[in-house]
């Protein structure tokens, strides 16, 4: 019964691995689609949140952008699932912005590179954990939409489990 089993295990890894591509690539090309009829940055960043989080799991998406000055970022595009229990992380968030350097969106910005945190609640650099214990958040991603050197955007996405990266 044990051969069986590792007999059947790499093809049903190799099945998986050839779903999640096909599941990957659908996303792509879903949000591809939706991206051409979008009117403006913001509206283009809604739909990359939504179609991120409702195909992969994440319970909400923002996508931060650095104010015209260039010394905060401020929230101008979110997606939540299932607002009633996420609105003190949704108010506490519309009232914030970040510097570089300064929670997940500020951490993601001045480094250019993705960041995982397991459990923001625990997280010494992020300002929003008190409101993120009240909504049930765990895991927090941050990625860096880049145009050259430049970032033009964070999209930062939360679920309510700890995982690690």
């Amino acid at each position: 019964m044990s051969s069986d089993r590792k007999k059947t295990d790499p093809s049903q890894s190799a099945q998986q691995k050839r779903h999640e591509s096909e599941e990957q690539l659908s996303l792509l090309q879903t949000i591809t689609t939706e991206l051409t009829t979008a009117e403006d940055l913001s509206s283009a960043l809604e739909v990359v949140l939504r179609d991120v989080c409702e195909k992969t799991g994440w319970v909400l998406g923002h996508a931060w952008v650095p104010n015209p000055p260039g010394t905060a970022l401020d929230l101008v595009s979110a997606w939540y699932c299932g607002d009633g229990e996420l609105k003190p992380f949704r108010v506490v968030s519309e009232a914030s912005n970040f510097g570089p350097g300064v929670g997940l969106p500020g951490r993601v910005w001045e480094s250019k590179r993705p960041a995982w945190v397991e459990n923001v609640t625990d997280d010494p650099n992020f300002p929003r954990s008190a409101a993120a214990r009240i909504a049930g958040l765990k895991t927090g991603v941050g990625i860096p939409i880049l145009s050259g050197a430049q970032v033009i955007a964070i999209l930062e996405f939360f679920m309510r489990i700890a995982r690690p990266k």
